[in-house]
């Protein structure tokens, strides 16, 4: 038996020595630690797999830009008769919350799912990447449209998310002036603010378009954007750092 053994040795040593790659010598002694192993790791699952498809990674679920729910509240919101006790009216004192129900509650569903449909085309130009400001703007809008709304000497009550809709407008085009949609979107928005300014038009349900509303959009949500980029850059450099001692 030992002479077996070292008869094998002298041969391995001697390919390896020549140097024989297509030649594999055979384990010296009957379940040595290489046999076990080898059979191991042929029966792990997927091991076969990865060498086959090294490049095969497991599926990864990608959640909807949240920017998808703000869209979605006009056709949430009430219309028509039950919207009548959310619009903004500036003759009526002490119901604040006015100024953002307004924003989200219409005349019709025709009203409705007309700004809806503009936000979720909105939403998904802009993509994850404008979905944080998006989100931002529809909360802050509302606020600042209701109350630029007062400035004039005869202010109007209205309703309708159209306002919003024209904010969300400017800031994908402003998220995206490095790209070729960026001055595509801001020249149609442009076009669009012209063109209601000179030939007036109805809504869908007949009820007058606040123009303004639409205007005060458009240029609050640049400078808006700016100012929330702005906070996210100074706050983390503001915060203290994190101490083992504290």
């Amino acid at each position: 038996m030992r002479q077996r053994v070292q008869v094998r040795r002298a041969a391995a040593e001697l390919l390896r020595a020549r140097r024989l790659p297509f030649v594999r010598p055979r384990p010296l002694v009957r379940g040595s630690a290489a046999g076990p192993d080898r059979r191991r790791r042929r029966g792990r699952p997927g091991h076969a797999r990865s060498r086959r498809f090294p490049g095969l990674a497991p599926t990864q679920v990608r959640l909807p830009p949240a920017s998808l729910l703000p869209a979605l509240l006009p056709l949430l919101a009430p219309w028509g008769e039950a919207a009548r006790r959310w619009l903004f009216n500036p003759f009526i004192d002490g119901e604040w919350w006015r100024a953002f129900t307004a924003s989200w509650v219409h005349a019709d569903w025709r009203h409705a799912a007309l700004n809806s449909a503009s936000l979720l085309l909105l939403a998904g130009l802009g993509g994850r990447r404008a979905a944080w400001a998006l989100c931002a703007l529809a909360l802050l809008l509302p606020w600042l449209i209701a109350g630029l709304q007062m400035i004039p000497p005869e202010p109007q009550p209205f309703l309708g998310a159209s306002g919003v809709v024209y904010g969300w407008w400017a800031a994908v085009a402003w998220l995206k002036r490095s790209e070729t949609a960026g001055p595509w979107l801001a020249a149609a928005l442009l076009l669009r603010l012209a063109w209601q300014g000179m030939w007036p038009n109805l809504g869908p349900g007949g009820e007058p378009v606040l123009w303004s509303a639409h205007v005060c959009g458009a240029l609050l949500a640049p400078p808006l954007l700016l100012g929330l980029s702005c906070a996210r850059r100074v706050v983390p450099a503001a915060s203290p750092r994190s101490s083992a001692h504290s």
